[in-house]
């Protein structure tokens, strides 16, 4: 008797989960956003208020900088290949970033030095690293 009982329930139990299978992938056609907190960043500043960028020379001292800088900010006492590959992304990130801002900075140099001013607003390569 009692298994006469049981298959009733067992039916609505399995139509139930069916409907839910069937369901679920409509849920989960529906694109998900994950909102964290930004990762935290390592900055630091390259001056070259006392280089003049038009010569090469100044041009030089500038990339020196700033490849000093990298390495300051993306030194970690290379141990392992993970540290290595780590301190590879970090110089990369870096160089991603300074590039432009030193060629703006180049760039308003020979305006200034052709035309006296320049709407290129720099002062200094900001340097960012991922930590």
């Amino acid at each position: 008797m009692t298994k006469v009982k049981s298959a009733p329930a067992f039916a609505a139990l399995a139509a139930a989960g069916i409907a839910v299978t069937l369901s679920a992938p409509s849920a989960l056609a529906e694109p998900q956003t994950v909102v964290g907190a930004p990762l935290p960043e390592r900055t630091h500043s390259v001056s070259y208020a006392d280089l003049n960028l038009v010569t090469p020379a100044g041009e030089k001292t500038l990339k020196v900088r700033v490849h000093k800088a990298v390495r300051m900010l993306c030194r970690n006492g290379v141990q392992s290949s993970a540290e290595t590959r780590a301190s590879r992304t970090c110089s990369d990130f870096a160089w991603r970033g300074a590039t432009p801002q030193m060629a703006a900075a180049v760039k308003r140099a020979r305006e200034i030095a052709q035309t006296g001013r320049s709407s290129i607003r720099v002062s200094a390569i900001r340097l960012r690293t991922p930590l």
